[in-house]
């Protein structure tokens, strides 16, 4: 069998003194919250039951209260508030919670998501011209603006009011708006800096709220769940406590839009996880922003009406198929583009004209994962190319960036996560400082990629009291990783390959006691040389097919016994 280039990193066990002080726990969990940085018995109360953290309830972000009294003004004075937010799934959730909480109050509400390939990314002059032209006085931003210099800039010329609600790193100076919202300016003390887009916006409806106690945060908290998980953003102290709340509110669905999108994606709202939100129902809403507009995602999180959601579902549904065909295609082109030598370079490039905008970032994510390397996608176009970054542990892309942005037409985003326009005359330039500025940068790390398990386990182990002690590690994501197990010398009962492509495998594996099945997602390749006894690295997990349930491995890697 072909050696995986892997490497497998198991989690040191606990300390006695740690067993002692965890011992209401079986030892499985003591394991798991130790190596979630838990260390004490309330520690891990407090952790199970997702409660928000005492700093975060006792202190406010910076200009939360003077943004909601100038929406108060707003709505006391029936002016028109145009709320602008970004493409993804995080700028939809914010734009569709505020604009619901708005109406409600008979506010003059508008809504502004501008086109990924035709506008990109943030605030953009164009559309601030137009949403004067149709009487707008407050531009509210949402998941974008805080580096909008100028845009902000022209919109207090033209006579609008300003509010920024932003997560994204800030530049060199912020935006000259009336009020700017962000956990990470440099000037606020709020203690949660991975609060996601939506995480701000439902700060800002929360404050705002004091006003209009009709009005229940609480219930745009699913909402906030979808936002904070397709985000990626740790969950976490605040954001774990957020999305378990908005995770229960998915289980009891009040949003025709949201109930259409969970049938389409076959899941049973009773059971909803956060993986559902991560690989079913954020990648549908993505995908209408991807290949057409997100507004189609924004009305359906909108929509009222049981006919229309259904239809509106299925329209996002077929985007999302024909997103799936375009990412095959481009990770494989990609890869060719970016691995041109044996060696793998520090910093992976591809760029190419028949690249589709919308899953350019997909794609990079992709690359990032497959070689563990930063990696940047872009479609070109005559005259300029605009790319998506997708980064690894221990590289800051967009600090990256920011060594280079005179190249740059416009760019911005996350340490991990980030875009840019750039003209095409200028890449040369931008790969050969971008490459120097990576391998210096990464001198220090292993970039051989890294599974991370928490500890070793006997099949025997494995139970449905082990799986219900796991599912109380909910919400699992960034930040709270699904628990992984390594389990040694088993024997391979039975091997074959499955899927539309035949690329994966799905096996019966033992230890000559115990036998399980197991899935092995990607790993079809391994189909012909799999040896007859195997180590695997995997996650245990319920599986639900046609309405029964049983316990199976989910491999995540395979090895050869040594």
């Amino acid at each position: 069998m072909k050696t995986h280039s892997y490497r497998w990193f198991t989690h040191p066990s606990v300390p006695p003194s740690i067993r002692r002080e965890l011992n209401r726990f079986s030892p499985v969990s003591q394991q798991l919250l130790f190596n979630r940085g838990i260390n004490t018995q309330a520690g891990a109360e407090f952790f199970l039951e997702a409660h928000l953290p005492d700093e975060v309830k006792y202190t406010q972000l910076v200009g939360l209260k003077e943004a909601s009294l100038r929406l108060e003004k707003a709505i006391d004075g029936n002016e028109h508030v145009a709320i602008y937010g970004d493409f993804d799934v995080d700028g939809i959730t914010s734009a569709a919670m505020l604009k619901s909480a708005l109406t409600s109050l008979n506010g003059v509400i508008s809504t502004y998501i501008p086109h990924r390939v035709d506008e990109g990314y943030g605030l953009n002059t164009d559309a601030i011209r137009e949403l004067h032209k149709r009487g707008a006085d407050l531009l509210l931003s949402v998941d974008c603006g805080i580096r909008a210099i100028d845009e902000v800039k022209m919109a207090k010329e033209l006579g609008l009011d300003v509010i920024i609600t932003d997560h994204h790193q800030p530049g060199d100076s912020l935006p000259e708006a009336d009020v700017v919202i962000n956990p990470n300016r440099s000037n606020d003390p709020y203690p949660n800096k991975d609060l996601a887009g939506v995480g701000v916006a439902y700060k800002l409806l929360e404050s705002f709220c004091l006003h209009f106690p009709q009005i229940k945060p609480e219930y745009y908290l699913d909402l906030v769940a979808l936002g904070t998980i397709a985000d990626l953003v740790p969950l976490t102290g605040e954001n774990r406590y957020l999305t378990r709340q908005g995770i229960s509110c998915l289980r009891r669905p009040q949003r025709q839009g949201v109930l259409a999108l969970m049938e389409v994606a076959g899941l049973d709202p009773q059971t909803i996880q956060a993986s559902d939100i991560s690989y079913q129902l954020a990648p549908r809403l993505n995908a209408a922003g991807r290949l057409s507009s997100a507004n189609f995602a924004l009305e359906l999180l909108l929509e009222e009406d049981v006919y229309r959601a259904g239809r509106i579902a299925q329209e996002i549904e077929i985007l999302n198929t024909r997103r799936k065909a375009l990412m095959h295609e481009a990770k494989t082109k990609a890869e060719a583009i970016a691995i041109t030598e044996e060696e793998i370079p520090p910093i992976l490039f591809a760029f190419h004209t028949d690249f589709n905008q919308g899953i350019v970032g997909l794609t990079a994510g992709h690359l990032a994962e497959k070689y563990f390397r930063p990696a940047i996608v872009g479609k070109r176009y005559e005259e300029i190319t605009t790319a998506s970054c997708r980064s690894i542990d221990g590289f800051n892309i967009i600090h990256a960036l920011d060594q280079h942005k005179d190249l740059f037409l416009n760019y911005g985003g996350h340490p991990s996560a980030a875009g840019f326009t750039i003209e095409n005359e200028n890449i040369p330039e931008l790969k050969q400082r971008l490459t120097h500025f990576s391998q210096k940068a990464l001198e220090s790390i292993d970039l051989t990629p890294t599974l991370y398990a928490d500890m070793e386990i006997s099949l025997r182990d494995l139970s449905r009291d082990l799986l219900r002690e796991i599912q109380g590690f909910n919400p699992m994501g960034v930040g709270n990783p699904q628990p992984s197990f390594i389990t040694r010398n088993l024997i391979v009962k039975s091997c074959r390959r499955v899927g539309s492509q035949q690329n994966h495998l799905k096996l019966s594996v033992s230890d000559g006691t115990v036998t399980f099945d197991a899935i092995a997602f990607r790993l079809g390749h391994l189909y012909e040389t799999l040896p007859p006894t195997i180590d695997i690295l995997y996650t245990f997990e319920e599986n639900i097919y046609r309405g029964r349930s049983s316990l199976q491995l989910n491999i995540k890697d395979i090895r050869s016994v040594e």
